[in-house]
Parts: structure tokens; C-alpha cells; sequence
């Protein structure tokens, strides 16, 4: 497949209209071209204001950091398990298996946020 884009298409606008496009354009991070090519080739797509991209790449920052606690909480508790030093009895032993369980859970829904963030 040819990805390289070679083609221009040149088009008119009045005052009026360059200026409403214009002011669609500054809403987002895109470019004049990128938010042509998204307009055109995915009409139904929604694209996203600065601040929604903002808000989302926050939140991403924020779930990474999250992760990054319960991970090292995770691994002070495998630590203490396998050190025999300190007997984990059942209730700290689910405590464990939940923390393991949210931090997939993180996992996840972080790479699914940071893919929609690509797409769109």
C-alpha cells in the first residue's frame, strides 16, 4: 500500500468560511490537513477538543501513577511472602490477589484509553 501522500487537492473558501474552519481547527491539537483527512475519510468520528485531549492525557499521567503504586506495593508484598520472614495469613493473601487483580484491571483500561487517544 503507498503511504506516502502525494496528492493535493486545492480548494476556495470565502472569508466566512475560512474563518469558521479556521476556528474548528484551533478546538483541537490537529493540523489544517490532518483535520481535513479525519473530516473526510471518518465522518462519523468525533473529534476531540484540547481540553478532552487535555483531560484524557491527565488522566492517562494520573492511571500511570496509580499503577506504578500499586505495582510497588504488589511487589512489597510478594517480597514479604517469599522472604518467609513474615507470614502472610489469608486475609493479607486476598488483599494481595486484589491488588494483583486491580492492577491488570489498570492495565487494561489504561491501554485501551491510550489507543482510543491515538485513533481518534
Amino acid at each position: 500500500m503507498d503511504d506516502k501522500r502525494n496528492h493535493r487537492i486545492y480548494c476556495r473558501l470565502t472569508s466566512a468560511e475560512y474563518g469558521r474552519f479556521k476556528t474548528e481547527v484551533r478546538k483541537t491539537y490537529l493540523s489544517d490537513s490532518e483535520y481535513i483527512r479525519r473530516k473526510l475519510l471518518h465522518p462519523q468520528m468525533r473529534i476531540r477538543s484540547r481540553e478532552e485531549t487535555d483531560l484524557l492525557n491527565f488522566v492517562i499521567g494520573s492511571l500511570s501513577q496509580v499503577n506504578n503504586n500499586i505495582n510497588q506495593i504488589a511487589r512489597v508484598m510478594n517480597a514479604l511472602k517469599g522472604s518467609g520472614a513474615v507470614v502472610i495469613g489469608s486475609v493479607a493473601q486476598r488483599q494481595l490477589n486484589q491488588v494483583e487483580a486491580i492492577l491488570k484491571e489498570w492495565n487494561t483500561f489504561e491501554g485501551r484509553l491510550r489507543q482510543s487517544l491515538k485513533s481518534k
